[in-house]
């Protein structure tokens, strides 16, 4: 069942944008998990480890399609916006 909801935070990060408030509900819900009474927490660790790797290298690729881009179009810099928000509502 934990993988079970560790997926769900994690389509929840693929699916939505806006900080307030469902990414800041799911960042808790995976902090909770993360938390080290819970036997299991290593399992909230890895996830969140690998859901961070994910948003990190996808901004990395954003950034730098973005600075090879002779005139970076709207759509580029919004889909940057968006993974700035998930990385940050993930890390705060």
């Amino acid at each position: 069942c934990l993988e079970q909801v560790l997926g769900r935070i994690q389509e929840v990060f693929g699916k939505h944008s806006e900080p307030f408030p469902v990414l800041s509900a799911a960042s808790g819900a995976l902090r909770a998990l993360c938390d080290p009474q819970l036997s299991l927490h290593r399992l909230g660790d890895i996830a969140r480890g690998r859901l961070g790797d994910s948003l990190g290298d996808r901004c990395h690729l954003q950034v730098s399609e973005m600075l090879q881009a002779v005139s970076p179009d709207e759509e580029d810099v919004y889909g940057l916006a968006v993974t700035l928000r998930r990385l940050s509502a993930l890390f705060k």
